[in-house]
């Protein structure tokens, strides 16, 4: 506040300085108007009197004349002739004529002067009458200023009287505080001192009793020596004890090992208990599209025994038909315990052997939601929980001595014609054919292999995604985002156990298949129609292929369709297969949903046979060398099913035998 009163002191000058320099300047223009009307005056005045001066000379000059020639008369002189003479009255003329016009003259001269004089006058007095308004504005407008100021003067002055009040009441509040606090600390530190005196007379005490104590203190450094040797000599037998565990611990993991072989031995024998072809369904919840009213009734009910369920008809036949399955999931069980039921046959293929997974049913039956899922949370699907569960069962078997390497390829089969959906760019997609090797395994050429580690979450959102982003969808009355292809995931492990000398291979097939519609349902016309009557083409030769292997005829139509013939190591007995037969409980799916169950239903009962594990010896013609990483693309064809042939569980048996 002192200090914006100081900033004002010299503007308050510097106000009254311009006010006076407003003032002189006025009073010099005034000044000088004065002075300039005298001078104008002056000269008037002047020319007027030598205007009478010559007036007079002429008037005397003249009259002179006049009394020369009376003069003359009078003396009776006669007229003589003078060069010099001049006729008076002549003269007389003459002269009032000359005085009279120089007269007009100067008196014009004086009048425009005078009129010069008036002009230059009132300008000055227009431009002294304009200067004093000017000065007086600004008078008025400094001292408005100055009256502003001097209220902000006092207001701060105010201020500054109330803020001094406030300090000296606080500062008063402050040091009752403070003496407060020195009272306390002065009763503190009197204690202190007390307590100090009461501490002098205890060590007083202490230093007595210490003396006392130095017997007992050397009896028990010689207590502890004693301890110390019985501690050196009980660290000696836990050495040994750590040396005894360390040859148990090697002889358990030998036999973890042999357990871990023995599980594998069981669980396999137990999935073949079970039958090679397994069938699970799998019943979708209402959707927001589906148009159900409030409270309907789902037309597919689960039965509580978890392996059966109830298809009921209304209309016109109002029917009932029940089925049994290996295992019947209702709508709200999550992806996760769906999984869980599958997740043995991803153990299998890590175990070696070749195994296949169908996602079946009609279009809008959940059949992509179940194989691929959404995000990576809890709605994650069957394909990236599967890689994950390698990935986990990975880190087990490598524990045990076990190198394994995976890869993956991902293709759709369109219009029977195969597309990459790993590829790299989105147009100039090549043409792909299916090549048998002479072991029986397929060979898709010019299909992209990527390695991957199921451990890198983001690698494996990658493959999801690209695959995705290429797969053909289309909008239909039943689905606004219908799968028009059936596309096949293959995950392909190889393991190297160099202790035992073992190798293994593996393969995991996941097949979205496109979902079998009726066209007067779907709504389809044009490519559309061409390509639903190439989906239900390709699905009745899958039905015809596993309704040959149940009847067990002499000829099973493989080469009808693309899918079957690129499928058939993992349909032909050498694998394990797996159905899983989605269902929309909506009335208007019923009759979709009877066809899905009967071929389900048939499929349950097809045998394929013992499926047969793909181990060999490491240097053996079957391995594949030592542990190389694949190339990404080979250009001759990648192998998407490597089934073992049929006599591989026993060519070291039989070789021995024959020797």
């Amino acid at each position: 506040i002192w200090t914006a009163m100081d900033s004002l002191s010299p503007l308050k000058e510097r106000v009254l300085a311009k006010a006076k320099s407003v003032g002189a300047s006025a009073s010099a223009s005034a000044h000088a108007a004065a002075e300039a009307s005298s001078l104008a005056r002056a000269a008037a005045v002047a020319k007027l009197q030598e205007i009478q001066h010559m007036a007079d000379s002429a008037s005397t000059s003249v009259d002179s004349s006049l009394a020369r020639a009376a003069a003359a008369q009078s003396a009776g002189e006669e007229k003589k002739f003078d060069p010099d003479y001049v006729d008076p009255a002549l003269l007389n003329a003459q002269t009032t004529k000359e005085i009279t016009t120089k007269l007009a003259e100067m008196i014009a001269e004086h009048e425009a002067t005078e009129a010069q004089w008036r002009e230059s006058t009132a300008d000055l007095e227009a431009k002294l009458a304009q200067q004093l308004k000017e000065h007086e504005d600004t008078l008025q407008i400094k001292d408005g200023e100055l009256v502003q100021y001097a209220g902000k003067i006092s207001d701060l002055e105010k201020q500054i009287e109330a803020g001094a009040e406030e300090q000296t009441r606080k500062a008063e509040e402050v040091l009752k505080e403070k003496e407060g606090e020195m009272a306390k600390s002065k009763e503190v530190i009197d204690a202190l001192e007390a307590e100090i005196a009461a501490l002098k007379e205890q060590l007083s005490d202490k230093t007595q009793q210490g003396a006392a104590h130095t017997e007992t203190i050397a009896k028990l450094q010689t207590d502890i020596s004693a301890l110390e040797t019985r501690v050196k000599a009980e660290e000696d037998k836990l050495t040994a004890a750590h040396e005894d565990f360390a040859k148990e611990k090697a002889d358990l993991e030998a036999q973890v090992r042999d357990c871990a072989a023995e599980r594998r031995k069981l669980h396999n024998t137990i999935q073949e208990l079970r039958g090679n072809v397994r069938v699970f369904a799998r019943v979708r919840p209402f959707l927001s599209g589906d148009g159900a009213a409030d409270g309907e009734q789902p037309s597919v009910v689960p039965k509580a025994d978890g392996v059966s369920l109830k298809l009921r008809l209304k209309g016109d036949e109002k029917k009932e038909y029940d089925f049994s399955f290996d295992e019947v999931f209702k709508p709200d069980i999550s992806q996760e315990a769906v999984f869980a039921e599958v997740s043995e046959f991803v153990q299998s293929a890590l175990d070696g052997y070749n195994v296949c997974l169908f996602s079946y049913g009609q279009t809008g039956s959940g059949k992509t939601h179940t194989m691929q899922g959404a995000g990576l949370g809890d709605e994650r699907g069957i394909i990236p929980r599967a890689i994950e569960r390698v990935g986990a069962y990975k880190a087990e078997l490598e524990a045990q001595g076990w190198e394994y390497e995976m890869r993956v390829s991902f293709l759709e089969i369109y219009n029977e014609t195969i597309r990459d959906l790993l590829r790299d760019e989105e147009i100039g997609e090549k043409k792909h054919e299916i090549k048998v090797n002479p072991d029986g395994s397929r060979l898709v050429t010019d299909l992209t292999i990527r390695p991957l580690e199921p451990t890198d979450a983001e690698a494996v959102k990658d493959v999801m995604d690209t695959a995705a982003k290429y797969r053909t969808t289309s909008a239909t009355n039943m689905n606004d985002v219908s799968s028009r292809s059936h596309s096949v995931f293959t995950l392909h492990l190889t393991a190297v156990h160099k202790k035992s000398n073992q190798r293994l291979k593996g393969m995991l097939n996941l097949c979205d298949l496109a979902g079998s519609e009726r066209l007067k349902r779907s709504g389809v016309s044009g490519d559309q129609a061409k390509e639903a009557m190439s989906i239900n083409k390709s699905l009745s030769a899958l039905a015809t292929v596993f309704v040959s292997i149940g009847s067990k005829a002499g000829h099973v139509p493989y080469r009808n369709s693309k899918l079957t013939w690129l499928l058939q190591p993992s349909l032909s007995g050498d694998g394990k297969t797996l159905m899983l037969c989605n269902l929309s409980p909506t009335e208007l799916s019923s009759q979709e949903s009877l066809s899905s169950l009967r071929f389900a239903s048939q499929v349950n009962q097809v045998e394929l046979g013992q499926a047969k594990r793909s181990i060999s010896d490491v240097g053996s013609k079957n391995g594949e060398g030592g542990g190389k990483t694949p190339p990404r693309r080979q250009g001759s064809g990648s192998s998407l099913a490597s089934p073992p042939p049929s006599s591989r569980l026993t060519q070291s048996t039989n070789s021995s035998t024959k020797k």
